[in-house]
């Protein structure tokens, strides 16, 4: 039989051979059998022909026999190569040879009853024989890479049943091997599912959930998740369909997901939570289960697939049939990818949490392998994972398993990735204790250090590029050079922890590579902050000084670091690859040439690396970020040396090194001498000293010429930049979107550092801070926008750093067409959404990186409205703003339309302005908006009200008060807003918001709106519960008293000392002082200086101001000294004025009486004063005391103290006399008045007064500028 099999095998039939590929299944089959006879035909047919079984098992052995040559042949390998020759047509003999048998030119052919005994023992019938070898045959074709045999051997297998009328049956495992097998061929995925269709009724056994496994397996190794995922749901059987059916399918999702992927869906797949109503209302009616499965939508589609089919499964109660540990660690790690290319935007933590709920709903205990998933889900939310872990180590629990040396690791790494680094390591501590059961490996540790370098790298994130976002908070240069150095420190401890564990313990902790290119990545990434002078490496070398060999060099302790690990990998004959020498470059690379070469020289001696073009390219860029020119020639000569190819790469960083080197003027040439100009080509050699063997360059593409462009307009070379975009022209070269986009952004960011202002801070009340424009910034920024306009899709960082560049120089129109293209693309994105899915739409559900680069887009333009005083502007800006916040809001879709009136809740626009301004007019109450809320906030209208400052619009800066009104009451210690702040949160809150009534008030100044200041003013207090800003509140003195209204600053000084000193710093006794001292100066200069005196009384009394009166009544000389040093003029007028009038009120003489004292004023030499040695309190004494009293006072100098005053005593004798004569007719007027009460005639006198005034106020009150005051509340 063997003898006869090999002849088959050698010789196979032509015919079969030659039959049509694309019959992948005969739709009819022609059956040229006998009718079944007697017992007796049948027996003499049985013995005269040979046994179909024994056959069936020659083939099965000739065909393993094959299998086994071919693997020992080429490496063990599963599937052979395609070029072998005669040996494949050989390999196939088997498989044809069975195939001419099974198609079957006898006459007769019978089913075999016989049972065959194979070499294992075990009896086999006709129909196991012939699956098996089938099975076996599909093997061999699959390994070979022919389809059309496949489908033949099919074909044939098929017809062989049909002729012995089914008796002889096919098992279904054989189609599940067929579909495989085709899969690891170079057949098409569409045939594979023709022959899945065509093929299922040819079985008489029902398929299992084996073949459906194996068709859901070819459909995710050929790259189609939406069709594995339809293909699931075609399955109407549910023994169809297992647990393993979801766990395959939940991988295929995983595997799908890319790096480079968008958060929507490919074309033909929609989320099921969001378009099956029927599922919904079906989910709304079941109500024995106390799952919340409302989760929130995620970025990634494929997590929402894999959580449809959960909820699916929940919805037809078949979860606890359909979905075990298998299925749920899958769901895990499909989580588990999503958050690694989603991590802002997918909540991982919180679903995978979610999952475990649900699992404890159903009583589904989790194992070991399902644990571990869930602690990498968590992410940075390490104390939920120690929790968990915890809980998992409990002895009086069994529902959680007990950990195994991968949960610690989990949990370690949570902790390393949230920066607790003292808790990562006592875990590893607890697994090096002697009584631990769980003992720690390489994997534990590499684990935990793979999370420190991925930590690493979004560290030092921008927080203020749109879209891409950074982490919320923003820390210092200092907190980051601590962190960095907490990352190394970790780094190198859980090394020697290593070392330890494998020489003392005994673990399986021995290094590997993964371990040692770990290291080099956490070093390379904190090579930037951490400097080589820093103090923390002599205490690294004092802690590991195994780690800091080659002391005797020149060294600086970072090469050593780096070269002593590598030569302990070559010492425990670990092999570098490509990745240990990348991070090793980038590591020394900022200490120059010589740190680089020799790195370089350590890989250039391996052959595997020695040519390799990437190393090579990574040298050139470290030295290229330093500018060393000449570094990059010498490497560049090297490469020429060992024939390693120059690609494209190459030619960016040798661009991207010449303009660093400031050699931006060479690039025209040098571009010109790669694209084969000879001359050029001499040109830079001879006076441009670069010798670059031109010749080795990649040719050039528009990515060159784009990144040419940008860095010469970086370093501000705009002749090489024209010439060289002069040559793309010539070259007819197009750019690409990605070079425009090079090219505006650099065009933006000269723009912004072109644009300077005359000051920094917006702070200063009383400076307009103006923007100093030139005319090459402007055209910079137009340049800008018009290399954005030509971009048909330009990325949202760039519209926004377009839109700062052209608000910067003044370009407000570009500014807010720029910012409407953002609102319009993200309302898009909401609408699609909203199409999409059933649920209302949340915004807190946004993508929080789109979120926070808008709100900061927002505050920079209304910030460059206030820095540039353009209240026009920022009332555009804002109505974009606030429309855009309640679209985003109530997710409506985006329309043309700009129908949409301003803050239509709030306030409305009208242009009743004196220059026909927009106006702003309050129409309800604001309120308070939330953190991550996209509309105006508190920065916000802070910037408006500047704008509208600088700008005297009075009345939007009194509107604007009103929406400051939320902010500044939550300030307030006493009211209901303020319970969810601590005290120095309110604090701080309450200094950010009071320079707003400041501005305020100072506008309504300039225009004389002394009523509506009053207003605003009490309105302050009554909203923060604090004293207000002290420069508003000498704002308010300066007008009232331009106005003659004394009485009220008096009135307006008591209620703003009302209220309790909440920040002595703030409001304390320095405040008090310059309220007073305010108050009596602009009192003094409005020449009301009753009213003046009355302040300095009531700031004496107060122990606010000083009134240094000291009297000598004995002695020789009889004297007064009254001493005005550190008083400014007005409170020195006030504190003589008073210091006199106290005299003649405490005095009880007559005029009989002799005055026989003088009075000695102290002013000071005028050391302090603005120029040094010349006072100014002395003459305006002197001034004051001739001009403004009668009779005047005369004063004579002090011999020998200039910085004295005498006023003889005969002046003050005739001064008292005349102030006692004033005090008798002022006595006289009051007997008057009490007679006219006496007689009764009082109320006819006044009523006759009144009518003589009426008139000539009329005319003197339609004279006057007054508003009036507010109507009361």
């Amino acid at each position: 039989m063997e003898e006869e099999s090999s002849a088959s095998q050698q010789s196979p039939n032509p015919s079969s051979c030659a039959a049509p590929a694309h019959n992948l299944v005969p739709t009819a089959m022609h059956q040229d059998t006998e009718p079944s006879g007697t017992t007796e035909n049948l027996s003499s047919t049985l013995s005269s022909s040979r046994n179909d079984t024994e056959r069936l098992m020659s083939y099965l052995s000739n065909i393993k026999r094959v299998r086994k040559a071919l693997q020992r042949d080429h490496g063990h390998k599963k599937k052979a190569p395609a070029s072998v020759g005669v040996s494949e047509a050989l390999a196939k003999s088997p498989v044809h040879s069975l195939v001419h048998f099974l198609l079957g030119k006898e006459k007769n052919r019978h089913v075999s009853s016989k049972v065959v005994t194979p070499w294992k023992g075990a009896p086999l019938s006709q129909e196991t024989a012939l699956s098996a070898t089938v099975i076996q045959a599909i093997r061999l074709a699959a390994s070979l890479n022919d389809y059309r045999l496949i489908l033949r051997l099919m074909e044939a297998t098929i017809q062989y049943c049909t002729q012995l009328n089914n008796a002889v049956t096919l098992e279904p495992q054989v189609l599940g091997e067929a579909v495989e097998g085709l899969s690891e061929t170079s057949i098409s995925l569409a045939k594979i599912r023709k022959f899945w269709r065509r093929s299922q009724h040819h079985f008489p056994n029902e398929i299992s959930s084996r073949e459906v496994n194996s068709m859901i397996k070819v459909l995710g190794k050929r790259g189609k998740p939406g069709a594995a995922l339809h293909f699931l749901e075609s399955i109407r059987n549910p023994s169809q369909v297992d647990e393993y059916s979801i766990s395959i399918v939940l991988n295929v999702l995983r595997d799908s997901i890319s790096e480079q992927q968008k958060s929507a869906a490919p074309e033909g797949i929609s989320t099921h939570d969001a378009s099956d109503d029927a599922s919904q209302d079906k989910f709304d009616l079941i109500d024995d289960q106390d799952i919340d499965l409302s989760w929130s939508s995620s970025p990634c589609w494929q997590w929402n697939e894999g959580q449809s089919l959960l909820r699916n499964s929940i919805i037809d109660k078949t979860l606890p049939d359909k979905w075990n540990n298998h299925a749920f660690s899958s769901l895990l790690r499909l989580n588990e990818r999503a958050l690694e290319v989603f991590p802002r935007d997918h909540e991982g933590p919180i679903l995978a949490l979610k999952v475990l709920e649900v699992m404890q709903e159903y009583d589904i205990r989790p194992d070991v392998f399902t644990c571990t998933n869930i602690l990498l889900c968590l992410g940075r939310e390490w104390k939920v994972a120690v929790d968990l872990l915890n809980s998992m180590q409990n002895a009086d629990q069994d529902w959680y398993p007990q950990p195994n040396v991968y949960c610690f690791a989990a949990t370690a790494s949570a902790c390393a990735k949230a920066r607790e680094y003292g808790s990562a390591m006592a875990l590893l501590q607890q697994l090096r204790m002697e009584n631990s059961t769980v003992f720690p490996n390489t994997v534990v540790y590499n684990t935990v250090l793979q999370s420190l370098h991925g930590l690493t790298s979004s560290m030092f994130r921008t927080s203020d590029s749109l879209m891409r976002g950074g982490r919320k908070r923003r820390i210092s240069r200092k907190q980051k050079i601590d962190e960095s150095i907490g990352l190394l420190e970790t780094a190198l401890e859980l090394l020697a922890f290593m070392n330890e564990d494998e020489a003392n313990s005994g673990c399986s902790t021995k290094p590997d590579r993964v371990t040692y290119n770990a290291i080099l990545t956490v070093i390379a990434s904190t090579a930037q902050t951490v400097s080589v002078s820093s103090p923390v490496w002599n205490q690294l070398e004092e802690k590991y000084p195994r780690l800091f060999a080659y002391g005797l060099t020149s060294w600086t302790m970072r090469e050593r670091l780096v070269h002593t690990i590598l030569d302990q990998m070559e010492d425990l004959n670990i092999q570098q690859d490509e990745q240990s020498f990348r991070q090793a470059l980038l590591a020394v690379g900022s200490q120059g040439l010589v740190a680089v070469v020799q790195v370089v020289g350590r890989f250039t001696k391996d052959g595997r690396l020695a040519t390799n073009t990437s190393l090579l390219n990574t040298a050139i860029s470290v030295l290229a970020d330093g500018g060393d020119l000449g570094g990059i020639q010498l490497i560049l000569e090297r490469m020429n040396k060992m024939n390693c190819p120059l690609n494209v790469q190459t030619t960016s960083h040798v661009i991207r090194g010449m303009g660093n080197s400031g050699k931006t003027s060479s690039l025209p040439v040098f571009l010109l001498a790669v694209n084969g100009n000879e001359d050029a080509a001499r040109h830079i050699f001879e006076f441009h000293n670069l010798q670059f063997n031109i010749n080795l360059f990649a040719p050039l593409g528009a990515e060159h010429y784009s990144e040419a462009i940008a860095v010469s307009l970086i370093a501000r070379d705009f002749g090489s930049a024209r010439r060289i975009l002069i040559q793309m022209q010539d070259k007819r070269v197009k750019s690409s979107d990605s070079a425009l986009e090079a090219i505006a952004r650099s065009y933006a960011l000269i723009a912004m550092k072109s644009a300077k202002f005359v000051a920094d801070q917006c702070t200063a009340p009383a400076k307009q801070l103006s923007l100093g424009q030139n005319d090459t910034s402007r055209s910079r920024a137009n340049s800008a926008y018009a290399v954005v306009s030509e971009i048909d899709n330009p990325s949202t960082y760039l519209l926004s750093l377009t839109a700062k560049s052209c608000a910067a120089n003044g370009l407000f129109g570009h500014s807010q067409e720029l910012l409407r293209r953002i609102h319009n693309r993200m309302l898009e994105e909401v609408a699609s959404r909203l199409s999409t899915e059933s649920s209302l739409y949340n915004p807190d559900q946004w993508n929080e990186a789109s979120k926070r680069g808008v709100r900061k887009l927002h505050r920079s333009l209304l910030r460059f409205c206030a820095l540039q005083g353009n209240v026009t502007a920022a009332m555009f800006f804002t109505e974009d703003i606030e429309y855009f916040h309640r679209k985003m809001t109530w997710g409506l879709p985006v329309d043309d339309t700009d129908a949409a009136p301003m803050f239509s809740n709030e306030i409305e626009m009208t242009g009743s302005g004196l220059d026909g301004s927009p106006q702003l007019i309050l129409r309800s109450t604001p309120t308070l908006e939330h953190e991550e809320s996209l509309g105006m906030k508190e920065p916000e209208w802070m910037s408006l009200l500047i704008a509208a400052f600088k700008s005297g619009h009075w009345r939007v800066c009194l509107t604007t008060l009103q929406f400051l009104r939320p902010y500044v009451e939550a300030t307030n210690p006493n009211g209901a807003a303020a319970g969810s702040l601590s005290w120095n949160q309110t604090v701080v809150s309450y200094r950010k918001l009071a320079p707003a009534l400041t501005y305020a008030v100072q506008c309504m100044e300039v225009r004389s709106q002394y009523a509506w200041i009053i207003r605003s003013i009490d309105d302050f207090i009554e909203w923060s519960g604090r004293r207000p800003p002290k420069e508003a509140v000498s704002a308010a003195f300066r007008i009232l008293c331009r106005r003659g209204r004394g009485d009220e600053v008096e009135h307006l000084l008591t209620r703003c000392l009302q209220p309790s000193i909440s920040d002595e710093d703030l409001d304390g006794a320095s405040y008090q002082l310059s309220l007073f001292v305010s108050a009596i100066t602009a009192l003094h200069k409005a020449g009301l200086y009753n009213a003046a005196d009355d302040v300095f009384i009531d700031a004496v009394s107060r122990g606010v101001l000083p009134l240094n009166l000291a009297k000598q009544t004995f002695g020789i000389e009889r004297r007064f000294t009254l001493d005005l040093h550190g008083m400014n003029v007005a409170v020195a007028n006030s504190a003589v004025r008073v210091a006199l009038q106290q005299e003649v009120l405490s005095t009880s003489y007559d005029a009989s009486d002799v005055w026989d004292k003088d009075m000695v004023i102290v002013t000071g030499r005028g050391t302090k004063s603005a120029l040094r040695m010349r006072p100014v309190l002395r003459p305006e004494v002197q001034r004051m005391l001739t001009e403004e009293f009668y009779p005047p006072l005369t004063t004579i100098s002090v011999p020998g103290n200039m910085g004295a005053l005498r006023v003889p005593s005969d002046d003050i004798s005739d001064w008292l006399a005349h102030q006692q004569q004033q005090k008798g007719v002022r006595m006289m007027a009051v007997a008057a008045v009490l007679k006219n009460l006496s007689t009764g005639n009082s109320l006819k006198v006044a009523l006759a007064k009144k009518a003589r005034e009426a008139a000539p106020e009329k005319t003197n009150g339609a004279e006057e500028d007054n508003f009036g005051p507010p109507p009361s509340e």
